[in-house]
């Protein structure tokens, strides 16, 4: 009941996010079970095209990792970082901005295989980590380039 109060006093506008967020990332949980993954990286700009603002709006680029991050906190089922940066992603295109998917792979301690999903804006790492434990711990795939028209 705690978290509903305090869901109930954010601002309209963070609620909206929150509510999107959720959304997006219960839609890419699901596309990543009907869809070949080949099509996951263009999924994203796709879906963008759909809504494509004249400019971008007052939302934040942080303030929609922050949305997404708390609503995957709070969704029932497996938590992905290719979910949550596909489900980030989606939220910036459609916000008009120029967010990109990255994908790396490294070994765990005990020298297995592991892959690590994030995005990455104006340079920097939005969602996923820091750009120092990421780069540390994965070697980055180049960038997943989706189809733009």
């Amino acid at each position: 009941m705690d978290k509903l109060r305090k869901f109930r006093h954010l601002p309209a506008t963070e609620r909206r996010l929150l509510v999107s967020a959720a959304f997006w990332l219960l839609a890419m949980r699901l596309a990543l079970v009907l869809l070949p993954f080949r099509f996951m990286p263009r999924l994203p700009a796709l879906v963008a095209r759909l809504r494509r603002p004249a400019r971008k709006t007052e939302v934040a680029p942080e303030r929609i990792a922050w949305a997404v991050r708390v609503a995957e906190r709070h969704l029932p089922g497996r938590r992905t970082c290719l979910v949550q940066a596909l489900a980030a992603q989606t939220l910036l295109l459609r916000q008009g901005y120029d967010a990109r998917l990255r994908i790396g792979v490294g070994r765990d301690e005990a020298g297995g295989f592991r892959a690590h999903a994030w995005v990455e804006y104006e340079g920097g790492i939005l969602l996923g980590g820091s750009a120092e434990s990421v780069g540390r711990a994965y070697r980055a795939f180049p960038a997943l380039q989706e189809e733009r028209s």
